[in-house]
Protein backbone atom coordinates (compact mmCIF):
# COMPACT_ATOMS: atom_id res chain seq x y z
CA UNK A 1 0.00 0.00 0.00
CA UNK A 2 1.36 3.36 -0.99
CA UNK A 3 1.15 6.55 0.98
CA UNK A 4 -1.43 7.96 -1.45
CA UNK A 5 -3.66 4.87 -1.06
CA UNK A 6 -3.39 5.06 2.72
CA UNK A 7 -4.35 8.75 2.76
CA UNK A 8 -7.27 8.02 0.43
CA UNK A 9 -8.56 5.27 2.73
CA UNK A 10 -8.28 7.52 5.79
CA UNK A 11 -10.09 10.40 4.04
CA UNK A 12 -12.93 8.10 2.98
CA UNK A 13 -13.29 6.73 6.51
CA UNK A 14 -13.35 10.21 8.02
CA UNK A 15 -15.88 11.42 5.43
CA UNK A 16 -18.16 8.45 6.22
CA UNK A 17 -18.02 9.19 9.96
CA UNK A 18 -18.72 12.89 9.43
CA UNK A 19 -21.74 12.11 7.25
CA UNK A 20 -23.07 9.74 9.94
CA UNK A 21 -22.69 12.41 12.63
CA UNK A 22 -24.45 15.02 10.51
CA UNK A 23 -27.50 12.80 10.02
CA UNK A 24 -27.94 12.12 13.75
CA UNK A 25 -31.03 13.94 14.96
CA UNK A 26 -30.61 15.83 18.19
CA UNK A 27 -33.41 16.13 20.69
CA UNK A 28 -34.40 19.34 22.41
CA UNK A 29 -31.86 20.99 24.70
CA UNK A 30 -33.09 20.44 28.23
CA UNK A 31 -32.08 22.30 31.36
CA UNK A 32 -32.61 20.92 34.84
CA UNK A 33 -33.84 22.83 37.85
CA UNK A 34 -34.16 26.50 38.67
CA UNK A 35 -30.37 26.90 38.46
CA UNK A 36 -30.42 25.66 34.86
CA UNK A 37 -33.29 28.02 34.05
CA UNK A 38 -31.44 30.90 35.70
CA UNK A 39 -28.29 30.14 33.68
CA UNK A 40 -30.33 29.92 30.47
CA UNK A 41 -31.83 33.40 30.91
CA UNK A 42 -28.87 34.96 32.70
CA UNK A 43 -30.79 35.80 35.85
CA UNK A 44 -30.57 34.84 39.51
CA UNK A 45 -32.36 31.80 40.91
CA UNK A 46 -34.99 34.10 42.44
CA UNK A 47 -35.47 35.67 39.00
CA UNK A 48 -35.94 32.18 37.54
CA UNK A 49 -38.56 31.46 40.22
CA UNK A 50 -40.43 34.64 39.25
CA UNK A 51 -40.21 33.76 35.55
CA UNK A 52 -41.56 30.27 36.22
CA UNK A 53 -44.36 31.63 38.43
CA UNK A 54 -45.35 34.21 35.80
CA UNK A 55 -46.64 31.47 33.50
CA UNK A 56 -44.92 32.89 30.43
CA UNK A 57 -42.93 29.72 29.76
CA UNK A 58 -45.33 27.13 31.25
CA UNK A 59 -45.52 25.19 27.96
CA UNK A 60 -41.75 24.60 28.07
CA UNK A 61 -41.64 23.39 31.69
CA UNK A 62 -42.31 19.88 33.00
CA UNK A 63 -42.38 19.45 36.74
CA UNK A 64 -42.66 16.19 38.64
CA UNK A 65 -42.51 16.79 42.37
CA UNK A 66 -39.37 18.82 42.97
CA UNK A 67 -37.79 17.98 39.60
CA UNK A 68 -38.07 20.76 37.01
CA UNK A 69 -37.08 20.11 33.39
CA UNK A 70 -37.24 22.92 30.83
CA UNK A 71 -37.04 22.72 27.04
CA UNK A 72 -34.54 25.55 26.50
CA UNK A 73 -35.36 26.35 22.88
CA UNK A 74 -39.10 26.43 23.52
CA UNK A 75 -38.68 28.56 26.66
CA UNK A 76 -36.63 31.15 24.79
CA UNK A 77 -39.14 31.21 21.93
CA UNK A 78 -42.07 31.64 24.36
CA UNK A 79 -40.25 34.39 26.25
CA UNK A 80 -39.52 36.30 23.04
CA UNK A 81 -43.18 36.15 21.92
CA UNK A 82 -44.75 36.86 25.31
CA UNK A 83 -46.63 39.99 24.22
Amino acid sequence: MTEVEFISIIRNAVADEVSKQVTIQRGPKLVKGLKGLADLFGVTVSGAKKLKASGIIDEAISQHGRLIITDADKAIRLFQTRR
